[in-house]
């Protein structure tokens, strides 16, 4: 299968992926940890506004990316990018 693998051995790996469910489409920029849990994570909102968030704002952290599904693959960005929207996110403990 292409693509199989592809991202395992990564200590962190970085995705942006969009959801459109519900009212409030969000991209959800994430750091993932090498078990596939969510180190932190950015939403951006159509609105411009973009919200941090760490495990200690979630009520549970399972496991969401298997490293190696070739799905994920097209979802990958670089730390840079990840970084840029992590600095300007403001933190909402509201929402995760």
């Amino acid at each position: 299968m292409p693509g199989f693998g592809a991202l395992a051995g990564r200590e962190l790996l970085y995705l942006s992926r969009r959801w459109d469910e519900g009212d409030h489409p969000m991209v959800y920029l994430m750091e993932v940890g090498h078990d596939g849990r969510r180190v932190r994570q950015v939403e951006l909102a159509e609105d411009g506004i973009a919200y941090r968030s760490t495990p200690e704002d979630w009520t549970f952290n399972p496991p969401l990316v298997d490293r190696y599904a070739p799905a994920w693959v097209p979802f990958v960005i670089g730390q840079e990018e990840f970084e840029a929207q992590w600095t300007r996110a403001v933190h909402d403990p509201g929402r995760g």
